[in-house]
């Protein structure tokens, strides 16, 4: 275990080919930057544990976590990681200002929670072999969401909302073939939150099919439910915005 002590202190990783850490504990006035070339493999939890810590990425670099990320301080992580558990924002980070891509993997079910009424992604990966990844709040994704694989979004009573030029894949490409397992999923019925998309304002119609790819709960397994709309005539507004959730009746 790699445990950072309350004092003030700068650790630097620099060109570092790989380097494997139990469980890493940023702490007090800690700073631990990982710079371009290094390659940083956490096998258990990551948190920054104080409002003076910090977990900085820059340049290219490779940041891969199998446990849960923990954040109290500040985290600027502008060339994405990967994370293996859960995202715990207590401390919330706006992952839009640099363009992050944040991708979720294993076996296991995720969460993502944050005191802060929204959580603000970039580009969401979820590339699971097993579990769910539940939300317990609002989600807000900015650029793109990929449902690759086992990549059920249970969203609970929250929304998830697609930003105005957000695209919904279900590869590393531009496919959008969404099945069973790859779909944000209604499992709360009547009380479950929506998938939303915003609408530009400013756009002509007709505009290009809206896909919803939604899942429910089914009498033997988890069933697609997909939705899709048609915006052809009419004018927009500022705030527009189509919210869809599957029911099971």
């Amino acid at each position: 275990m790699v445990l950072f002590k309350t004092v003030a202190v700068m650790f630097v990783i620099l060109f570092a080919p790989s380097i494997t850490f139990s469980q890493l504990y940023i702490n007090g006035n800690s700073n631990f930057y990982i710079n371009t070339g290094a390659q940083v493999q956490v096998n258990m939890n990551t948190s920054v544990t104080n409002a003076t810590s910090v977990l900085r990425q820059v340049g290219n670099s490779y940041l891969r976590m199998s446990g849960n990320l923990t954040n109290n301080g500040s985290v600027n992580l502008d060339r994405g990681f990967t994370l293996g558990g859960n995202l715990i924002l207590n401390n919330a980070i706006d992952f839009t200002t640099n363009s992050t891509t944040i991708t979720f993997y294993g076996p296991t079910s995720q969460t993502v929670t944050s005191p802060s009424a929204t959580v603000s992604l970039y580009e969401w990966v979820i590339d699971k072999t097993g579990g769910y990844v539940f939300t317990g709040n609002e989600v807000v994704v900015n650029s793109v969401l990929r449902l690759i694989s086992n990549a059920i979004v249970d969203i609970g009573i929250y929304n998830l909302t697609m930003g105005i030029n957000t695209t919904i894949f279900s590869d590393y490409g531009t496919a959008k073939v969404f099945s069973n397992t790859q779909c944000v999923y209604n499992s709360q019925g009547i009380n479950s939150g929506s998938l939303v998309r915003r609408i530009d304002p400013s756009a002509s119609l007709p505009l290009p099919t809206l896909r919803f790819p939604l899942g429910t709960p089914g009498t033997s397994g988890d069933v697609y439910t997909p939705a899709e709309i048609n915006l052809i005539s009419g004018s927009l507004s500022p705030g527009s915005q189509i919210a869809i959730k599957a029911i099971r009746i």
